[in-house]
């Protein structure tokens, strides 16, 4: 066509400043695919982790807090490599940015993560809502059910995990690379920072899916202004 890559097509509606303002909210994968016809596939570097802003302590205003869990119930033995059960509390600043405040994960069978589930809810407090998964089919029902009556009197939700791991991931990366994302400084950040920059092709990928579950429960509770009336007369 003759254009500059990354030219506005239509600058009366959507200039080069306001394009470039879309692209940063929806990530580069989304942009690709939405703006420039030409999507592709996941293939590491989701996650920009030198956008990762490290602070000591939460500011005075933290916001509301979720404790999202990825569970996994086997313990390590010998040379077997499972999956860790993972717990990640992370805010909602009044400025619209998250912090992922602390990170806690082990592998154990299922009364050492019931257990830790108890120790982290009482360690958090009633002011931050716990998220669990549920997976599929009757047990994934009846685990749910379980340790809801074990965490009588915080506040639990329980949700169901559609699509796949990077899809749920894109929407924390793209707040992640937009450097909206900020870690406690904790022996847990490396860790974690190694994992955000390997997925989706690390080993393990369970701090990604709690952090990315977390951040969804978060922008529900307080979603994104809707369009007006005269931005969707542009369009």
């Amino acid at each position: 066509m003759g254009r500059i890559p990354g030219q506005a097509l239509w600058p009366q509606a959507f200039d080069t400043a306001e394009l470039a303002c879309i692209r940063q909210a929806v990530g580069e994968r989304e942009w690709a695919a939405l703006y420039q016809q030409n999507p592709v596939p996941l293939s590491g570097n989701l996650f920009h982790t030198h956008m990762l802003g490290v602070q000591e302590a939460l500011p005075a205003a933290s916001g509301p807090a979720v404790r999202r869990w990825d569970l996994a119930a086997t313990r390590q033995s010998g040379s077997n490599n499972p999956d860790w059960t993972v717990g990640v509390k992370m805010h909602h600043l009044p400025d619209g940015r998250f912090v992922v405040a602390d990170i806690t994960r082990l592998r154990g069978d299922p009364a050492q993560v019931e257990a830790a589930l108890l120790a982290t809810a009482a360690r958090d407090g009633v002011g931050v809502e716990i998220v669990l998964p549920q997976d599929p089919g009757q047990a994934g029902v009846a685990q749910a059910r379980y340790l809801t009556g074990r965490l009588a009197g915080y506040k639990v939700r329980c949700v169901r995990e559609t699509g796949d791991k990077a899809t749920r991931a894109a929407p924390f990366a793209a707040q992640v690379n937009a450097g909206n994302v900020l870690l406690l400084r904790a022996p847990w950040v490396h860790a974690f920072m190694e994992e955000l920059a390997a997925f989706p092709a690390a080993t393990h990928d369970d701090q990604v899916d709690a952090a990315a579950g977390a951040f969804a429960a978060l922008a529900e509770a307080h979603p994104l202004p809707r369009f007006g009336a005269d931005f969707l007369a542009r369009i």
